[in-house]
């Protein structure tokens, strides 16, 4: 037997063995995210995030491990673009209800409008259509 046929033969183990981890890999997110969808049935994202260390959008956004292509690019030196916040800045809601930062602030306090901590900041709550949120669950805007 040739070097060659031991190496394609090596390399043929090794690709199965690469094919057998991406199955396990695809199995524990999927148990991963029934598990996140089961609490998600009795606990607030804020909640879970204090309960798994984990930040709201990497349990909204399923980033529960870095995945492959983007551990490549760090190691490779790349940047890795961070996932979208969450809801919408104090300014941006601002912005989008006609009214200044500090009244933004004020209904929050009032409870007139969701709002959630994000990475020490305060971030405003937006429904599927990208709408915000009073307390109440019905848009604002």
């Amino acid at each position: 037997m040739s070097e060659t046929d031991g190496l394609l033969r090596d390399l043929a183990a090794a690709r199965a063995d690469q094919a057998e981890h991406e199955k396990a890999a695809e199995a524990a997110r999927d148990r991963t995210r029934a598990i996140v969808g089961e609490l998600k049935k009795h606990h607030t994202w804020a909640e879970l995030a204090e309960l798994t260390g984990m930040s709201v959008a990497q349990l909204q956004y399923g980033q529960w491990v870095e995945t492959a292509p983007s551990l490549r690019r760090r190691r490779e030196g790349q940047r890795v673009p961070a996932p979208p916040k969450p809801g919408l800045s104090v300014a941006e809601a601002a912005r989008r209800l006609g009214v200044t930062r500090p009244t933004v602030y004020k209904w929050v306090e009032e409870g007139k409008v969701a709002a959630f901590e994000f990475g020490g900041h305060t971030r405003i709550a937006v429904d599927k259509q990208d709408r915000i949120v009073g307390l109440n669950g019905r848009p604002l805007a």
